[in-house]
This record gives structure tokens, sequence and C-alpha cells, in this order.
């Protein structure tokens, strides 16, 4: 199976180039931004896959596979990041960091808040 990423249609342009994230599909944008030193809760959705998509310097993402594997990661501006179904996930601001974490979020299949399963939440959310 293909990941999304590879999904991506991107064309060279004499101005430089576009990226073209979904065309004719069902999907949900949305721009997050992170407050210096907070962060989102570490959690996993069963019915969508995410594409993360960083704009500002700062991140650091967190993931879980379902086969265990883990990593970390401190994306570059323009960075993308990927997050299947089922995959522990976790976005934060980094203290230190320059700014706000600015992130564009494109969602693919059934987008539901209720799919939020959270494992930690510095807030206390369930």
């Amino acid at each position: 199976m293909r990941s999304r990423k590879e999904k991506i249609y991107r064309e060279i342009r004499p101005w430089g180039e576009f990226h073209q994230y979904t065309h004719n599909e069902i999907s949900t944008v949305k721009t997050l931004i992170v407050k210096v030193g907070e962060g989102l809760s570490d959690q996993r959705h069963q019915k969508r896959y995410e594409l993360w998509v960083f704009h500002t310097l700062g991140g650091r993402v967190s993931l879980e596979y379902v086969n265990g594997r883990k990593i970390i990661i401190t994306p570059p501006v323009g960075g993308e990041v990927e997050i299947p179904p089922r995959t522990w996930h976790m976005l934060e601001c980094l203290p230190g960091a320059p700014g706000k974490l600015r992130v564009t979020e494109i969602s693919f299949g059934e987008f539901d808040e209720q799919d939020n399963e959270r494992r930690f939440d510095r807030y206390g959310r369930r």
C-alpha cells in the first residue's frame, strides 16, 4: 500500500513549484497554532490518516507505530510528517522556540473529533 505522501502531486513551474495534497478527494484541512512550551495530546485515531506540514521551527513530533516502532522528529520548515491510522502521535512547541508553531494538518478519511483516543493529555482531557 502506498503512503499518502507518495500520492502528493508535485509540479515544477518557472516561478518555483507546487505540492497538491488533495484533488477531488474528501479531506479536512486545519492550521494548528501551538504556543511555545505547549502541546497536543498523545493521541491516535482509528478512522483517519493525517499529514502535517510545518511552517515554522520549534516543533517536536513523537510517533509510536502499530508495530511498536517509536521515533521523535524535529521537522524543518517545509517538513512533512505522515501519521497513519492507529499511530500514537504527539505534537509539541518546544520551550525556547522562536515563536508559536504553525502546522497545516490535512486529514484523510472520516474526520470526527470523537475518534480521538488520548493516552496522555497535559490539560486533563479524556
